[in-house]
């Protein structure tokens, strides 16, 4: 069983952006509906690669991206949607290199990746 977390990537309504992170939040919500700890797939918001680097911080297992492949195809067809891979790729590893992460495991793992929270006294800041 997996739970797919549809909308969890703000795109301007907001809707569900920072909401269930992976630091306590949410955790576990559905892990009792999926017998263990459940994968989550995000599916909806998701426009550039920074959106996936967001997901996968806040705990994603894999994320769905359809619409801006679509729009490739639309403008310029099968070469519309390699552009698109190709665009999502750069930005991907351009915002792995801001964040100093070498691979996406290092994404997940790090706790502190998209919170702003106060810990003795001091704010941990996003790198996001």
């Amino acid at each position: 069983a997996a739970v797919l977390a549809y909308n969890g990537i703000g795109n301007g309504s907001g809707n569900g952006s920072g909401k269930g992170d992976r630091n306590g939040d949410d955790g576990g919500k559905y892990d009792k509906w999926a017998g263990g700890p459940a994968p989550v797939f995000l599916d909806g918001g998701v426009r550039r690669g920074t959106d996936v680097v967001k997901a996968l911080a806040l705990g994603a297992t894999a994320v769905l991206v359809g619409k801006p492949f679509y729009f490739g195809l639309a403008v310029a067809g099968e070469r519309g949607v390699e552009r698109m891979f190709e665009i999502f790729r750069k930005e991907l590893e351009a915002t792995m290199c801001l964040i100093g992460a070498a691979n996406l495991e290092q994404i997940r793992s790090d706790p502190h990746l998209l919170c702003v929270r106060e810990r003795e006294g001091t704010f941990i800041r996003s790198r996001l």
